[in-house]
């Protein structure tokens, strides 16, 4: 007979596994993008700046979360794509938030995978020989936009759970970036594969361990009501033999007073 075909569950975890490059090419300015990346680097240019005066913060259920100048923006829709590109044709897709109070998420299944883009504020240079200006919201004023992106996944909405980040330095782009967390994206659906996989096996091994134990019980009853049976048997007859005997003996006693009266 021929080979059965893969199940769904086997083909996600040999495409999952695939290999990934270490470095991918984002794509250049003048590139088209992935739709839903085209779509929230719009979002982003549309949005007003938040308090700090630095950022858009974008929470939209459609896009990833995102605290980022508009000047960096680009750069993340460019990542945001690569991103998309690498991990979609092996079955994790982006899609609409659960809730109209958080951002997009990854998602297979009914398991969703939070994503958020961030860029942290960093204190502003100090130009040489001036002071810096103290007044009410200095501080806030003191800060600048890093120019460096951080990505953070996280598969509680509320993020309590295991997160993990990736931030670009001088070291590190985001072209190798990109890469990882489509390995880390995949990685983790593959794992809750493998652990829903282990568990059903478990619980299939947990059935047949009870039916086993179950029928030894069932066994060990009938032997116990069988044995308890003979016993009462054994019991009634001997109990059947002993009234005899008694019944046997009062009759010659009986016997013996009616012959004694007779002779008298």
């Amino acid at each position: 007979l021929p080979p059965l075909p893969p199940s769904p569950t086997e083909q996600f975890a040999e495409q999952a596994k695939a290999p990934i490059a270490s470095s991918v090419t984002l794509p250049a300015e003048e590139d088209i993008l992935h739709g839903l990346a085209q779509q929230f680097l719009s979002a982003l240019k549309k949005s007003s700046l938040s308090y700090d005066k630095q950022r858009v913060h974008l929470k939209e259920r459609e896009f990833p979360a995102a605290d980022i100048s508009k000047a960096q923006a680009p750069r993340a829709a460019r990542a945001f794509s690569s991103l998309l590109s690498l991990v979609e044709p092996r079955g994790v897709i982006f899609k609409k938030s659960r809730s109209k109070y958080e951002g997009g998420c990854f998602r297979k299944g009914n398991d969703d995978l939070h994503f958020k883009i961030e860029e942290e504020l960093v204190e502003k240079p100090e130009k040489s020989g001036r002071r810096p200006n103290y007044h009410p919201g200095w501080q806030q004023d003191n800060k600048v936009a890093s120019g460096k992106l951080t990505f953070t996944i996280n598969s509680e909405r509320d993020g309590r759970g295991a997160a993990k980040k990736w931030s670009e330095n001088e070291k590190i782009s985001l072209e190798t970036i990109t890469p990882e967390m489509a390995k880390a994206i995949l990685r983790h659906y593959v794992e809750l594969q493998e652990k829903r996989e282990a568990e059903v096996i478990r619980q299939e091994q947990a059935r047949i361990e009870w039916g086993i134990q179950r029928k030894k019980q069932e066994a060990e009853e009938l032997i116990r009501r069988d044995e308890a049976a003979k016993k009462k048997h054994a019991d009634t007859l001997e109990s059947a033999a002993r009234t005899r005997q008694e019944d046997l003996f009062k009759a010659a006693e009986w016997w013996k007073i009616h012959r004694g009266i007779e002779e008298f």
